[in-house]
């Protein structure tokens, strides 16, 4: 089977829609995370949380998911795709996402609650994987490509 240079650029392009398009709806998935449930919203930037609630962290962004998940959305896209589940992983094993850039960079220490959400996330991912079968890619090794001159 030939492939032309062409062809091979048209499903390479197809191809990178395809993961765009993908990460866009885990950007979705972890964007829809429901509040902490134990924050009362005051308005769209402000809550109220009972000092019990709090635990060892006073930080508000600890207690906010929709602060967090919006970070965690910044750092994905910041990430080269080809890095970018690895980068997920990372998030969720440190349990913490590095918010701004170089010169004014802290890490935000993510709340137990998102840090088992993002989990959940990856393993349905994972089983969904798991059960589709990978065909032979015409650009797997041994495919004859050609320039189509």
């Amino acid at each position: 089977m030939k492939f032309t240079r062409s062809g091979v650029l048209a499903r390479l392009k197809q191809a990178m829609r395809l993961v765009d398009a993908l990460w866009e709806r885990v950007y979705e998935r972890i964007n829809a995370i429901p509040q902490n449930p134990r924050v009362r919203p005051l308005s769209h930037h402000a809550f109220v949380i009972s000092s019990r609630d709090l635990g060892q962290s006073w930080s508000p962004e600890h207690h906010d998911f929709w602060r967090q998940a919006a970070v965690i959305v910044q750092a994905l896209k910041a990430t080269d795709t080809p890095a970018r589940l690895q980068r997920l992983h990372q998030i969720v094993a440190e349990g913490k996402v590095y918010v701004g850039s170089q010169g004014a960079r802290y890490s935000l220490r993510l709340h137990a609650d998102v840090v088992a959400y993002l989990r959940e996330l990856l393993d349905e991912e994972s089983k969904y994987v798991g059960q589709r079968r990978v065909e032979a890619s015409p650009l797997s090794p041994g495919a004859d490509v050609t320039d189509g001159t």
